[in-house]
């Protein structure tokens, strides 16, 4: 076969593979807005980075023998309804910790708002932005992020100066990375596994969930807890 012949094939593989994502991007979004939010959880094994992130952004239990991982863009309608849920199970389970990955899929807006989010936990203050990333009630743009900053006492100059920083960037490709070995099609996704003791072991069994309800993820957690 020609080398020009073997190019169109190549071409011809990758369009396909991305328009089975889209489609199934799609088929997402449709479920979700005829009121199937929550697809049943499947189980698959995930390396055992996902549970380590680079950037702190580790909330509840840091020694949880649980590990609930999510990624999520700023401005996912359906992202917007986990922050209580996490709430509400880290108060039920004192065992589980939880980290974010942030995971910006819907434009320029999101990853400002991904950026402006790692860039204050260098400043100790990821979780008060991002809980008010989601609760703002106004569209994120650059000014808006830049004001709700100001209000958790984020320290303006800090966050631009970490902004485009190897660690705030790193993180990003990261979570990108985990996310396409992982098929994350659809956001949110959780994945709910056994705290792995460190990064050495080669793959961890979770389960995997989109757009959870709060029973969805307790009864992987209680699944999890239930002695083998």
């Amino acid at each position: 076969m020609r080398e020009a012949d073997l190019g169109f094939v190549f071409i011809i593989y990758a369009t396909v593979i991305i328009m089975q994502r889209f489609i199934r991007f799609i088929l997402f979004c449709l479920l979700t807005s005829v009121g199937f939010a929550s697809l049943a959880a499947t189980t698959m094994d995930t390396p055992a980075s996902l549970y380590y992130p680079t950037v702190n952004t580790i909330v509840g239990n840091p020694a949880g023998k649980i590990t609930i991982v999510e990624f999520f863009d700023y401005r996912c309608v359906y992202c917007r309804h986990i922050p209580a849920i996490i709430a509400d199970l880290l108060k039920k389970n004192p065992d589980v910790r939880v980290v974010y990955r942030d995971y910006p899929l819907l434009g320029p807006p999101s990853a400002l708002a991904a950026e402006a989010a790692l860039s204050a936990q260098q400043q100790g203050k990821y979780l008060q932005l991002h809980n008010a990333l989601f609760t703002s009630k106004q569209p994120l743009d650059i000014n808006v992020i830049k004001q709700l900053a100001a209000q958790q006492g984020i320290d303006a100059q800090k966050m631009e100066k970490a902004h485009l920083s190897y660690l705030t960037q790193q993180q990003l490709r990261e979570n990108a990375q985990l996310a396409n070995k992982l098929d994350v099609d659809g956001i949110p996704t959780i994945f709910v596994a056994l705290t792995p003791l460190s990064t050495q072991r080669d793959t961890i069994e979770a389960y995997k969930l989109i757009s959870p309800s709060l029973a969805d993820l307790q009864n992987a957690i209680n699944l999890l807890k239930e002695p083998a």
